[in-house]
């Protein structure tokens, strides 16, 4: 027996069929219903294939073409660097900002990519550092022989590099001697390189804390550019010896051991180091 697809009544092969209203509605709906869920069925079966591609796919950095090896220089094929070397190798000034306010974040700088912060610090420094011992020597020279006459072109310029010298001799014998400790009493163990850009770069603040006090000894505030210069020497020792202890870990047992041996070094190879080189 025949039977209507849309309503399910009974066909008379002799007699014309005519749904009813109900019945078709309701054959309506559910081819509807059945459309749709070959709709959903077809889209998931299409994200789930995408989904496949992307995983197998390899990683794709900005400004590289996906699935493109790079070459040994960190190039692709189309001759674009890839986004993490233009990172690493840039030059970045608000980086230099951020270490003049918190100098204990060049624990994180790299040798490799890095090293010209610690360039840069040493160097301001060390100016700052010779243009407020050079107002000091003058004013010394004035106040000793007021009728005498001053240095010439030449002579100040020969002083003026010697307490640049002098500054980096400083630098070089806290450095030499907070390594020679750090690796007796310290845990951890960095190499050369790392541990003098690091400590290095954190000197970036002192350079214009050196400015201001040349600035207050040259509009004749002596005594508050002495205050200056001091409080900014002792805090660079201070802050360099602290971080190097935590970075080397050094325990609780030797941390006065440590301290001890680095100052007392410290001020030994300064003196070597001065009766060599000035």
């Amino acid at each position: 027996m025949d039977v209507c697809n849309r309503c399910g009544e009974k066909l008379d092969e002799h007699e014309p069929h005519t749904c009813s209203k109900e019945a078709a509605l309701s054959g309506t709906s559910d081819q509807k219903e059945s459309a749709v869920r070959q709709e959903i069925a077809s889209h998931r079966e299409t994200a789930a294939a995408a989904g496949a591609m992307d995983a197998s796919a390899p990683y794709a950095a900005p400004g590289q073409v996906p699935n493109q090896p790079l070459d040994a220089n960190g190039s692709n094929s189309y001759g674009g660097a890839s986004f993490g070397a233009k990172r690493e190798s840039a030059f970045d000034m608000k980086r230099v900002v951020q270490l003049m306010k918190h100098p204990t974040e060049a624990s994180a700088l790299q040798p490799a990519s890095d090293w010209l912060y610690g360039v840069i610090a040493v160097a301001a420094s060390a100016i700052g550092f010779a243009l407020f011992a050079f107002s000091i020597f003058s004013g010394l020279m004035s106040m000793l022989n007021p009728f005498g006459a001053y240095l010439n072109a030449g002579e100040s310029i020969g002083l003026f590099i010697k307490l640049v010298l002098l500054y980096i001799i400083t630098l070089a014998a806290l450095f030499g001697a907070l390594w020679l400790v750090s690796r007796w009493k310290g845990v951890q163990r960095s190499d050369v390189k790392t541990f003098l850009v690091r400590l290095a770069a954190m000197q970036m603040p002192y350079g214009p804390a050196y400015l201001v006090a040349f600035l207050m000894m040259l509009i004749s505030f002596t005594s508050l550019s002495l205050a200056i210069a001091g409080i900014v020497w002792f805090t660079s020792v201070i802050m360099t010896v602290s971080e190097t202890m935590e970075q080397a870990e050094v325990t609780r047992d030797n941390r006065f051991l440590y301290v001890a041996s680095s100052i007392a070094l410290y001020f030994v190879l300064l003196l070597i180091l001065t009766k060599i080189f000035l």
